[in-house]
This record gives C-alpha cells, structure tokens and sequence, in this order.
C-alpha cells in the first residue's frame, strides 16, 4: 500500500501570523493519524469544508505523522481512497508541479495561545485536528504534499 508523504506544518510563523513551536508540533502528531483528509472546492479554489460537512468532504485519511526535528518539519502520510483524487496526485507528480498542492490542518475549536506574548500569536496546545485538508492556499509556509510514498518508509527524506 502506497500514499502521499507531506508537509503538513513547520516550525515558525505562518502567513496568518500565528507561530507554532517544536513542542505544540509534537503534540498534533500525536493527534494526527486516522484525522480524515479533506478535499472541498468553493468553486474558485481548495479550501476547508465547513465543520458540518468535513465527513462529506474526506477523501482519505492520514496514516502516520511525526515531527522532524532535523528539518523543523510536521510530517505525515496520507492514503488517498478516492480514485479521481489520487489519479490528479499522481498525475501533479509526473509533470513536476505536486508541491502546487497545499495542505493545511483544521482545529477542532480554537489553538490555546501563550498567553505572557502579546507581540505574536503563539499556539501552545490544541483540542483537536478535525481535518487535514489539500487547499490551494495553506497558511503554513512550504506547507504542501512532497511526494508519493511506499508502506515501510518512515524517516525519509525530504528534498
């Protein structure tokens, strides 16, 4: 069994200014594997579903995450069950443009902010992740799906 390996967050700011540290990283891993993986158009682009259709939008869930430490990256491996879905994938990789792909988590409710940092929005927990969703747009910097991935690889590397 296959999958795709992506980039689903890294350490530092993201273009919503909220900033995400190794440690709150380590915890959505934790929280990640069996998340469903999202994939919902609002006609103009990718975008999160609406809370109350996340289960309509899945197209695939995620298999396994990890944090990176070497990278300052969140990893995670998803399997794509629908067949259009996976076929655009695979067809995005052949042509070289997969990275065009975003990815981006959606929080079950609001992340929990350091509250002693006024200057930046810094996340030390969240709830939950509802959903890890291809968007056109992510909020996370480099955020996107890297490549195809085989069952068995584990720490691999990202280029």
């Amino acid at each position: 069994m296959g999958g795709w390996l992506v980039r689903a967050m890294s350490v530092g700011e993201t273009r919503d200014r909220r900033v995400f540290g190794t440690r709150v990283l380590q915890r959505i891993a934790e929280l990640l594997p069996g998340t469903p993986v999202g994939f919902f158009s609002d006609g103009r682009q990718l975008v999160h579903p609406r809370r109350d259709a996340i289960e309509a939008a899945a197209v695939g869930r995620v298999l396994d995450a990890w944090y990176a430490p070497h990278v300052g990256d969140l990893l995670a491996t998803l399997a794509i069950a629908d067949g259009r879905i996976e076929r655009r994938l695979s067809a995005l990789e052949r042509d070289g443009r997969l990275r065009l792909m975003g990815i981006s988590p959606m929080f079950v409710g609001d992340p929990v902010f350091r509250p002693d940092r006024s200057d930046v929005a810094e996340v030390v927990d969240v709830a939950g992740v509802a959903s890890l969703d291809l968007v056109s747009r992510p909020a996370g910097v480099g955020c996107c799906v890297l490549r195809s991935w085989r069952e068995g690889e584990r720490e691999c590397p990202v280029t």
